[in-house]
């Protein structure tokens, strides 16, 4: 269903997220938000606010940027908003580095690929998938894990993923269909450190 701008805008300028949040995987909401904990100094959320909505779009850059700490051993995957400094609901979540690569594809049942012509992958990304509103995603594809595009197979238009670096293919079967995929680009923590954010934008699309 198509909205004009200002009713977009009207939309997201409801949206009552005041904190954002770092995450070491998919969150699954109310289940296991994986929020980053820990440290010294100690990991917390980090207050935000967004500028009016405007022709479908509301942004937000930080001056100076928004610094998390991060305790050693945590890998960061995605940001989070929030709507309390501590507990609360979590709204939304992207990828931590943009998700510079995303994508629609078909699933092949036979070759167990994602067909999607130009995706833009290399072996060992990661990427997660979702399907199509209202439809589920092919079997042996769920929407809470993190998979690694395989060197076998891949091609300019074609790949497959695993749950493991080099791994076996995921079975696809028995129901193809059509899914969306992101990159996800993560941020590993051997030792205590900061990851900034200075910038993000929410955009309601069709």
């Amino acid at each position: 269903m198509p909205f004009e701008p200002g009713e977009k805008d009207t939309m997201l300028d409801a949206i009552t997220a005041a904190f954002a949040s770092l995450h070491t995987g998919i969150p699954e909401v109310g289940v296991d938000e994986k929020e980053v904990s820990g440290g010294g100094p100690a990991y917390i959320r980090k207050a935000i606010a967004f500028n009016a909505a405007s022709g479908g779009s509301k942004t937000k850059n930080v001056t100076p940027a928004v610094s998390f700490d991060v305790p050693a051993g945590a890998t960061v995957f995605y940001v989070g908003l929030y709507d309390l400094v501590a507990a609360g609901t979590l709204l939304a979540w992207f990828p931590v580095n943009a998700g510079d690569v995303d994508g629609v594809g078909r699933a092949n049942v036979s070759s167990d690929l994602i067909e999607s012509a130009g995706h833009g992958l290399s072996a060992d990304d990661r990427v997660t998938f979702r399907g199509p509103v209202g439809e589920t995603l092919p079997a042996n594809l769920d929407d809470t894990t993190i998979y690694y595009v395989l060197a076998d197979g891949i091609t300019t238009d074609d790949f497959k993923v695993s749950l493991t670096s080099g791994g076996a293919a995921i079975d696809i079967t028995p129901n193809p269909g059509q899914v969306y995929f992101q990159k996800v680009t993560p941020e590993a923590f051997g030792a205590q450190g900061t990851l900034s954010l200075d910038s993000m934008t929410l955009k309601l699309e069709e």
